[in-house]
């Protein structure tokens, strides 16, 4: 058992967050379940979770000596990666650079994802944190895009973001994509998506079968000989729906082994190693957002392009 008495500066605040601090190495996880098994007292007595404490308050918590420095081992480093690819963060947010060939959200057994590497960092710098919540993203892009995620680092913030994220108004995203053919002026497509759920294949069809309204804007950016550079923003966010929409209108991504040319696909390969699609989420910009995201409003965040693409594009 480990006794602690609750000087000046620790009083009036919940046993929860005392706890919290003093047992700062441990996972939540234990410490609720100290809590659920009163192993906790408040001068001799079993005490809630939520009760004040005042300063010579006696903290017993029934923890052993080896625990401690079983949770100190066994408390993650934030992996040095995702420092490299956070664009903007603050109390409320934090936007990242996704990298290629990394999934939003961990789906396989071994493999690693950007929600863990955000977790991690985020639970490493906010030990003390007075809450169960940690961190989430509230939106999602393919495993082979790269660009822009945005997660929220509160319920309040999250509940924000998912509503923002769902009327599309009030999030602008533009994605960045190489296309096979030339694109001499602006365009949209508003053609009804539907997923195959055995092949993964999302194509057009009809709302009267269960397909779902989908609205792509595009924009050419530059022309590379037979390929085209292009701006698209989303207005819709079904599953691959840039993917699809491209294909649907014979100008498919570059490097997309799902939609693409594979031919064109074979020939970047061999010259360029481009592996996967040409597909970037560049820019995010914020509209209209209320409570506590409102200062983002007419804010933009911008996430480079990554290395390879760059060069191809030089080398084009």
């Amino acid at each position: 058992m480990k006794s602690y008495t609750v000087n000046d500066n620790e009083s009036n605040q919940t046993l929860e967050k005392y706890v919290k601090k003093v047992l700062s190495d441990a996972p939540l996880s234990f410490i609720y379940k100290v809590f659920r098994k009163r192993d906790v007292k408040l001068n001799g007595k079993r005490a809630d979770l939520k009760e004040r404490i005042k300063t010579g308050d006696i903290v017993e918590i029934y923890v052993s000596d080896d625990k401690l420095e079983d949770f100190k081992k066994k408390m993650p480093l934030p992996n040095e990666k995702i420092k490299d690819l956070i664009i903007f963060e603050d109390s409320n947010i934090l936007i990242v650079n996704k990298p290629k060939g990394m999934l939003v959200q961990k789906d396989e057994k071994n493999c690693v994802s950007l929600d863990q590497l955000a977790i991690s960092y985020f639970m490493f710098n906010n030990k003390n944190i007075d809450s169960t919540f940690s961190i989430a993203p509230a939106h999602r892009i393919d495993r082979n895009t790269s660009g822009i995620v945005i997660f929220g680092k509160s319920v309040e913030v999250m509940q924000e973001l998912l509503t923002a994220f769902k009327n599309h108004k009030n999030v602008e995203k533009h994605y960045i994509t190489l296309v096979n053919g030339i694109v001499d002026k602006k365009g949209e497509v508003k053609l009804p998506l539907i997923k195959n759920e055995e092949t993964g294949i999302v194509k057009p069809g009809r709302l009267s079968e269960g397909a779902k309204s989908a609205w792509t804007i595009y924009r050419p950016i530059k022309v590379y000989g037979d390929y085209t550079l292009l701006d698209v923003q989303i207005l819709t966010g079904r599953t691959h729906q840039i993917r699809a929409h491209l294909l649907a209108i014979d100008h498919p991504i570059i490097g997309d082994q799902k939609y693409g040319n594979f031919k064109t696909n074979k020939e970047f390969s061999e010259k360029y190693g481009l592996t996967s699609q040409f597909l970037h989420a560049q820019r995010v910009t914020f509209h209209d957002m209320t409570g506590k995201l409102a200062y983002l409003n007419e804010r933009e965040f911008f996430a480079e392009l990554p290395i390879k693409e760059t060069n191809l594009l030089s080398k084009l």
